[in-house]
């Protein structure tokens, strides 16, 4: 009897200790008077924006840094933190005040550079920097490893340990993390790197060619211009004329095309104009070269791949009725139309759905047109696992992925905190349910947010309740 209530005691005092554990509450300051987001920037150091979000607004952010012992450790008003870097990965963030005056901050609030207008973090401890149409790059400390030269478009700068930089002389090349010449500098261009981020389309001598990371040619430099694509080829310019190519400089669809532009990975809408008649013939084809659509006059496609298509809607002459506001139609590729009604929008979303949009309603359809969750929703729909949080009417529920209710629209407010875990509003208070609309945590909390994070983490949602923050592990 005493060993089996030992093992009694032991079971609840580790029940006890994980239930600590998965909990801590925190003093929140007089400022946080509400949580709109959160963020963890490492350090024990969150992000809390207090400022509120009027439904459909882009938010205005009002971020206040604290730590776990509640106190603020930056007088700075922020509006926006680059949540790329943390405190944990390099001992510096970057973040825009209210004045819009970007900084790189310490894990102690003090400004460590505000010398440019943009610090974009690269990763190992490199941010980009750029004032006044010129790029450089600098340390967490604030220390130049290169001064700004010339202006390149940061986003054209990929996350890792070599970055394009131009020298005196107007060529670029690449440099290591300390300022160091890694690939020689003798292009005069660096466009857009391939999605695995192996290859760099450059040019040299106007011409555009495909190096690898460590500078070697890929594909000669002969093309007007190069563009990789999501599926890993690459959209080529060859005396006026358009075409496809692999990593290897394969030609997959062939230079005949006045332009190609990739619809999703691995589809491309190809266009030929003829010049004689003044028409432009849209068709698509796939990443094999193989013909899903042959070019057709008047045929404006906006989405397309090996299944369906969707196009502007059309007149018995093949004329786009693009003066009228429901204009998109859903196709099969041998454009038979699978949408007896025209919409607003039509568009892809994933796992063989389209989002649609009639008179700012939102629904989806399936591949053969079929509606799947009617258009009479107000909020801008989204799947997380496989549910969607509705708004019908002021009313919200979550509906699954065959358009049936898991919880009925009777809460004012959803937010998804994780899988199968969601923030609820009722009487102006939240709580947090699940799926089957159980309560995990009471409607009683003034404000619940989920916790971003590219990091680890040991909490991942933040509950406020008069000045008492909990973090919780859900």
């Amino acid at each position: 009897m005493k060993k089996i209530l030992k093992v009694f005691l032991v079971c609840m005092f580790m029940m006890f200790l994980t239930s600590c554990s998965n909990e801590k509450e925190i003093a929140l300051p007089k400022e946080v008077n509400r949580i709109s987001n959160v963020c963890y920037l490492g350090k024990n150091i969150y992000g809390i924006d207090i400022a509120p979000i009027p439904k459909g607004t882009f938010p205005k952010r009002n971020y206040k840094l604290i730590n776990l012992k509640g106190n603020i450790i930056s007088k700075e008003d922020i509006i926006y933190i680059d949540k790329e870097c943390s405190f944990l990965d390099n001992g510096a963030v970057s973040v825009l005040n209210k004045d819009k005056k970007s900084m790189l901050i310490s894990k102690d609030g003090k400004v460590i550079d505000d010398r440019y207008t943009i610090y974009s973090y690269l990763g190992n401890g490199v941010f980009a920097v750029s004032k006044n149409f010129k790029t450089g790059y600098c340390n967490s400390k604030g220390e130049d490893i290169v001064p700004p030269i010339d202006f390149m478009s940061i986003c054209n700068i990929q996350k890792g340990d070599k970055f394009p930089y131009k020298n005196n002389e107007g060529k670029l090349g690449f440099i290591d993390t300390k300022g160091k010449t890694v690939i020689p500098f003798v292009f005069d261009g660096i466009g857009k790197y391939s999605k695995d981020a192996n290859f760099i389309s450059a040019s040299k001598d106007k011409k555009w060619g495909l190096i690898d990371k460590d500078g070697k040619t890929i594909i000669p430099f002969k093309f007007g211009w190069l563009f990789p694509c999501e599926d890993g080829n690459f959209i080529v310019e060859l005396n006026n004329k358009c075409g496809l190519i692999d990593k290897n400089g394969k030609v997959i669809i062939p230079f005949e095309f006045d332009l190609i532009l990739e619809i999703k990975k691995g589809t491309y809408k190809v266009l030929l104009i003829d010049k004689f008649n003044c028409n432009k013939l849209y068709g698509v084809m796939d990443n094999s070269g193989k013909t899903i659509v042959k070019p057709f006059e008047a045929f404006k496609i906006d989405y397309a791949d090996d299944k369906n298509i969707v196009s502007n809607a059309v007149d018995d002459m093949g004329n786009s009725l693009e003066y009228t506001k429901m204009m998109h139609q859903l196709l099969d590729t041998n454009r038979k139309e699978l949408t007896p009604d025209f919409y607003e929008e039509i568009t892809y979303y994933k796992d063989d759905l389209f989002r649609v949009k009639n008179n700012n309603k939102y629904g989806f359809i399936n591949r053969s047109g079929k509606v799947v969750i009617p258009v009479k929703f107000n909020n801008f729909l989204e799947f997380n696992d496989n549910l969607c949080i509705v708004d019908l009417n002021g009313k919200y529920g979550i509906l699954d992925k065959n358009g049936h209710y898991r919880i009925n629209p009777k809460y004012e407010d959803i937010k998804y905190l994780c899988k199968n875990s969601f923030a609820v509003k009722l009487n102006n208070k939240w709580g947090i349910v699940d799926i089957c609309d159980k309560l995990i945590k009471p409607i009683e909390y003034d404000d619940i947010s989920s916790i971003e994070s590219h990091i680890e983490c040991k909490y991942n949602v933040l509950m406020k309740k008069g000045q008492k923050g909990i973090l919780l592990k859900i």
